[in-house]
């Protein structure tokens, strides 16, 4: 019965200065629900205030953002994000003075104008990569692992930089008639711990088809009625997994294969932490005490499968892939995945990258954004061949594309919003 949910933007690094931005929430199921999804900006600005009267710190005042262009940017970002998601949002003064100058007022009626010149403007997600995370999963796991942190929290803020939008949704929404499948490429599995078998059927029947390509991550399947199975994280990915012995979880992808454009090789991990002395699996003990070593840990035995990616301690393989005839089966065994990995994942999927750079940038079929923090021009690859201009909703001005490129202006550190004046941007959809 409830119509509107509003939850604050992401906490932490999301909102810095060097952040992405990014929500709380699976936004894309709520949509499917029919839901007003409401995106609280109470972000510490330059001039909020560090303590109330008692003389306490204000919570986030570790994140108070440096200067007012800073402000400035990171509302334009949040601005993007919303627009491009098309969900709604708010300013909240955070116990008073965020926003009380008329610089920070002027930043406010800026976001207004160019709302309002979206107002009649019809958008939609042009998304081909479906992310899901899963609820129910996370019932099992210890609340003092940082296996929340690391399959949930940072990978929206490393999908961010890969250069393409994605939409993301409840596992429990897997079967819901109204998500587009015809138009997912890439379908990245988070936190599946849990899956039911009519879960399983729609998998194999309907989402390993048609030449899509599937990440699982960790422990897929893990957790079955009768206890855990390392043989149902096979079963479901389709690449043969054992239990592994040794510890440490640090693998290194080399710059070859589907990953070659990657330039050098690339660590990743799970976030080290205090071993547990608890005699059954860590992560999915809730009697354990400390900071949680993820375990246990799983490696890829399977001569079938394309290793790309090996443990550093014994050389076994902890990333792989699998071609099937109807679909392609990626396994990683630990999370943390870095954006050059998802955007390799996701062009060798068929998904079309937008930006190479390592910049956030927000996507529909109208809008690019961007927020321009490395030192160099953006260049955008557009899917339509069409010259089309581009009109900048903060600062004004227009650029144009045509065959498909478009060399936006550099201005360091800016936040940048586009509207594509003549056409949608539309990779087609795709069976």
């Amino acid at each position: 019965d409830i119509d509107m949910i509003y939850a604050p933007a992401k906490y932490g690094a999301p909102r810095s200065f060097e952040g992405a931005s990014g929500y709380l929430l699976t936004v894309d199921s709520l949509d499917l629900h029919s839901k007003l999804v409401f995106q609280e900006i109470d972000h510490t600005t330059h001039i909020a205030r560090d303590t109330v009267e008692n003389g306490r710190k204000i919570p986030g005042g570790n994140t108070k953002l440096a200067d007012a262009f800073a402000s400035r940017q990171v509302l334009r970002r949040e601005f993007a994000l919303t627009r491009a998601k098309r969900t709604a949002l708010w300013w909240f003064d955070f116990l008073g003075g965020n926003y009380a100058s008329p610089e920070m007022m002027a930043i406010v009626a800026e976001l207004v104008r160019a709302q309002e010149r979206l107002r009649d403007v019809p958008m939609e997600s042009v998304a081909e990569i479906a992310v899901f995370g899963d609820v129910p999963s996370m019932y099992h796991i210890n609340a003092r692992s940082s296996v929340a942190d690391d399959l949930l929290v940072r990978p929206p803020d490393e999908l961010a930089r890969i250069g393409a939008p994605y939409d993301t949704y409840n596992f429990s929404d897997l079967g819901h008639a109204g998500i587009p499948w015809e138009r997912y490429r890439l379908c990245i599995f988070l936190n599946a711990f849990v899956i039911p078998e009519e879960k399983r059927a729609f998998l194999r029947s309907k989402v390993q088809a048609h030449g899509r390509t599937l990440l699982w991550i960790y422990a897929p399947n893990y957790i079955q009625e009768s206890g855990f199975s390392v043989d149902a994280i096979s079963e479901i990915t389709g690449i043969e997994v054992v239990r592994r012995a040794e510890e440490g979880s640090p693998v290194t992808v080399r710059a070859e294969g589907p990953f070659a454009r990657i330039g050098a090789a690339v660590r990743y991990g799970f976030t080290p932490g205090q071993k547990s002395g608890a005699q059954r699996d860590p992560t999915f003990d809730t009697r354990s005490k400390g900071l949680l070593e993820t375990a246990p840990l799983f490696e890829i035995r399977d001569e079938a499968a394309q290793a790309c990616g090996i443990y550093e301690s014994n050389g076994a393989p902890a990333l792989a892939l699998k071609k099937f005839a109807s679909h392609t089966s990626i396994y990683s065994a630990v999370g943390n995945l870095p954006s050059a990995l998802y955007r390799e994942m996701a062009r060798s999927a068929g998904v079309h990258i937008y930006y190479e750079g390592s910049d956030p940038t927000y996507i529909n079929s109208r809008l690019f954004g961007i927020h321009i923090q490395k030192d160099s021009a953006p260049t955008i690859h557009f899917p339509s061949r069409k010259p089309t201009r581009l009109e900048e909703l903060f600062d004004g001005g227009e650029v144009r594309f045509e065959n498909g490129v478009c060399r936006l202006p550099h201005q360091p550190g800016a936040a940048k919003l586009y509207l594509l004046a003549d056409a949608q941007i539309a990779p087609g959809n795709r069976q």
